[in-house]
């Protein structure tokens, strides 16, 4: 799925990796390295052309690889891609008890000053030592690697699509980084950073699927003509079971009567919402990627279609995406009797 090896989607692209890694490897032994070749159709996993079946499986897999005798998991992933698909699984996986990583790079391995090395070595030195040496915290989430920094998939940003410093964060700052020194490797988590803890009651792994019949729409409009505006929103409104809209919210404005027309129809969205209309939903200035916010509402939406809860599991913190400790979603679903639909993926 990746930069690195640029060998993405064809067999042979992991031993093209390790050959490449040859003379320029200064990680952990990568006999200890365990390699799994994850062919992916690109097609059908590109910003434009999104399979939540192809998620899905991704999750699957590496669901099955964290249940393993391994210490972590990394991912190589198409930088672009990596917020996206990374947010989704974050959000899927319930209870991980050991890091997923993702890292990709803006250059591959043969190119000149490229990044691939320092991003791989990171994160395959991270995924294997993570609780195991004193100087590399346990930080049993979906993580993204990259630049020396660690964020949390939840809640990362892509800023940059050619700068090295590619992700950032709705908190500004990452929850962890690299230090390389001449005590070996060493990870250190930033101080405003709170490590997920499970609930009590969340705490046993699963995966939860998203659902393939439901689709969510990002509509950002740079417009200033009303009637465009108005028809691009019921275009989306009519043909989606969600919208993240970064569009102004205005008093009487086309996405108040949108949402007065679909009332069913969660809609996030920027600006203070009236009580009155309870499927606008506040982004409460979080600023999540767009990407983000999406595999948050899909994965709620996958999980129950009652409009009290959708709203009540968006405004609470599921996977860190907002500041605080991690809310029960078990115990927000209890207040709404019968509006939980699971979707467990079976666990070998």
């Amino acid at each position: 799925m990746g930069q690195i090896g640029d060998r993405r989607g064809q067999q042979g692209g992991l031993s093209h990796l390790q050959s490449s890694l040859q003379n320029r490897w200064t990680g952990p032994p990568l006999e200890n390295t365990e390699w799994r070749e994850f062919l992916i159709d690109g097609s059908s996993l590109t910003l434009n052309n999104w399979s939540t079946q192809v998620i899905n499986d991704l999750a699957a897999m590496v669901g099955e690889a964290h249940e393993e005798a391994v210490n972590g998991v990394v991912v190589i992933a198409e930088s672009q891609l990596i917020v996206p698909v990374a947010a989704s699984l974050a959000y899927q996986f319930e209870g991980l008890r050991k890091p997923i990583v993702f890292t990709g790079s803006v250059r591959t391995m043969d190119q000149a000053r490229t990044d691939a090395v320092e991003n791989f070595t990171d994160a395959v030195s991270f995924a294997q030592y993570s609780g195991v040496l004193p100087s590399v915290p346990r930080i049993p989430e979906v993580i993204i690697s990259s630049h020396r920094n660690i964020w949390r998939a939840a809640e990362a940003r892509h800023v940059s699509v050619s700068g090295y410093d590619q992700f950032g964060s709705s908190h500004h700052e990452p929850i962890a980084e690299h230090l390389g020194d001449v005590r070996g490797f060493v990870v250190q988590v930033n101080r405003a950073t709170e490590i997920i803890r499970w609930p009590a009651d969340e705490q046993r792994f699963q995966i939860h699927e998203l659902d393939t019949t439901k689709s969510v729409t990002a509509i950002s409009t740079a417009s200033i003509d009303e009637s465009i505006i108005m028809s691009s929103l019921q275009i989306a409104a009519e043909s989606s079971d969600g919208l993240v809209v970064n569009y102004p919210l205005g008093s009487d404005g086309p996405l108040v009567r949108i949402a007065q027309a679909f009332p069913e129809l969660p809609i996030i969205c920027h600006g203070k919402v009236s009580e009155d209309l309870p499927n606008l939903i506040p982004m409460n200035g979080d600023h999540l990627d767009n990407s983000a916010t999406i595999a948050k509402l899909h994965y709620i939406l996958s999980r129950t279609s009652d409009l009290r809860a959708v709203r009540a599991l968006y405004l609470a913190n599921l996977r860190g995406e907002r500041q605080g400790k991690i809310d029960s979603e078990r115990a927000i679903m209890r207040r709404f009797e019968n509006a939980i639909e699971p979707r467990l993926r079976p666990m070998r």
